[in-house]
């Protein structure tokens, strides 16, 4: 069988899937550097994924970003509700997305 290379963040439990699928793989853990630079990258491909999903797959790509960006905030050691604070005082100081408006020029 001819080896696929990856070399990504994947999810804990591929590794398992893949050896009981009757294949075998190759993960190794990453410092926190590299950790750190692969959930990033990861966070790029999973919005790159939901940008191309239809409409059917889409909300799965939303929840695997999700997923990313908790990764990313237990890493940084900041707590979901710290977050959603921020994010709700960018809300209040700079509003949302509801009026659906695009920047046309700005002088």
């Amino acid at each position: 069988m001819t080896q696929s290379f990856y070399n990504k963040l994947v999810r804990d439990l591929i590794p398992e899937i893949i050896n009981q699928s009757g294949r075998t793989c190759k993960a190794v853990t990453l410092n926190d550097a590299e950790y750190k630079r692969a959930l990033l990258e990861k966070l790029l491909e999973e919005c790159q994924e939901a940008i191309n999903a239809d409409d059917d797959g889409l909300i799965m790509e939303l929840a695997d970003l999700v997923e990313v960006i908790e990764a990313i905030l237990k890493f940084e050691n900041v707590s979901i509700d710290y977050f959603y604070k921020l994010k709700e005082r960018k809300k209040l100081e700079r509003g949302g997305f509801e009026k659906r408006l695009s920047l046309v020029w700005s002088d």
